[in-house]
């Protein structure tokens, strides 16, 4: 969660959902831990155009 009211926020629109991701990466990776899976050791550092 990047944003400390994601749940607040998307509670007000029905179809939003929360992506089960760890972060922004995570969820450009594919959600569901795999950026745990591409970086286990948590040694790289992630840029995005956003």
């Amino acid at each position: 969660m990047c944003h400390y009211g994601i749940k607040r926020i998307i509670k007000q629109y029905s179809n939003a959902v929360k992506v089960d991701a760890l972060n922004c990466i995570d969820c450009l990776l594919g959600g569901h831990q795999k950026l745990l899976e591409a970086d286990p050791d948590g040694s790289h550092f992630y840029l995005s155009p956003g």
